[in-house]
């Protein structure tokens, strides 16, 4: 069924849903109209103390949404807060004709052979992971 909502609308909607259940509550019965769907979703980018407390920062202080993103976005740069492990650097993909093989690296400068021993490593993950299952293993590497 159509709901005549883009992808990104719909999931802006749904991270409300990871707000905390007393602010959803909260949302519900706010009868003064000033918190927006816009303001939820900047909350739903916090954790639920931050949540509860900036919630109550905009009811004070009358933020719109656009002073909530702005002090979501503060609260994010915490300095405090390690920083989370970044993003896979190199990512090579080979098309075979059974399968595509993936394989990534987290820095950039990669060689073929550093491709070759990471392939090399997996195989034998594979072949430890299959014994005992009955899989005939059957290599045809040229």
């Amino acid at each position: 069924m159509q709901t005549g909502k883009s992808k990104g609308e719909i999931s802006k909607l749904l991270s409300i849903l990871d707000l905390s259940p007393d602010l959803q509550k909260q949302a519900r019965e706010d009868e003064s109209g000033r918190i927006t769907k816009r303001h939820l979703y900047a909350l739903s980018k916090l954790g639920a103390p931050d949540q509860q407390t900036l919630l109550e920062r905009i009811r004070k202080n009358n933020l719109t949404a656009v002073d909530t993103e702005a002090a979501v976005a503060q609260l994010q740069d915490k300095p405090d807060v390690p920083k989370k492990r970044g993003a896979p650097v190199k990512t090579l993909r080979y098309f075979t004709s059974g399968a595509t093989v993936t394989v990534t690296f987290r820095r950039s400068a990669v060689t073929a052979t550093d491709v070759l021993t990471a392939l090399e490593e997996a195989g034998k993950q594979i072949e430890q992971d299959s014994a005992g299952t009955g899989l005939t293993i059957r290599r045809n590497l040229t």
